[in-house]
């Protein structure tokens, strides 16, 4: 005695229609999961630039930073007009009957996109770098700049104070 009433015999399996209805929403979320990926790597991206950017911007700044911190009192000029992208400044290279012995003036200048020490590159991938003074305080100003894409761009800018 057959306890089914269905006049069909069973079969396993699943149906066209389910089988489609399943390849619809896999591939509705590779879709999402592409479409997400894309957008980390892009912000990933975006980030590493960033990272370099500051980087470049802030090895400058302390490059310059210590150059300026070692010169003599009163010796750091920046060119003219200012801000300028250059300074001179002279070091105190020993004494001699109780005066300052000084060094011949050393330059640095931004030159293309690089910093030079009397022509000597110090550092490179840099937008610009101005230098002035207000009394006995120099500013210096570095900006870094870095491409990201056709048309946008990552930039950063570090200001620092000298006393001299």
């Amino acid at each position: 005695m057959r306890l089914d009433s269905s006049p069909l015999p069973r079969r396993g399996g699943f149906s066209s229609l389910e089988v489609m209805i399943s390849i619809l929403l896999f591939m509705s979320l590779f879709a999402v999961m592409g479409t997400s990926a894309s957008s980390v790597n892009g912000q990933l991206r975006e980030s590493n630039f960033t990272v370099r950017t500051e980087e470049a911007a802030r090895s400058a700044l302390d490059h310059i930073l210590r150059e300026l911190r070692g010169s003599a009192r009163g010796t750091a000029l920046p060119g003219e007009p200012e801000p300028s992208n250059s300074i001179s400044y002279q070091v105190v290279e020993g004494w001699s009957n109780g005066a300052a012995t000084l060094s011949p003036p050393k330059t640095l200048s931004f030159v293309g996109d690089t910093i030079q020490l009397d022509g000597t590159t110090l550092i490179a991938g840099l937008e610009s770098v101005d230098f002035s003074r207000t009394g006995n305080l120099l500013t210096v100003r570095v900006t870094a700049q870095k491409p990201l894409g056709d048309q946008n761009f990552v930039s950063t800018q570090w200001v620092a104070h000298v006393a001299n």
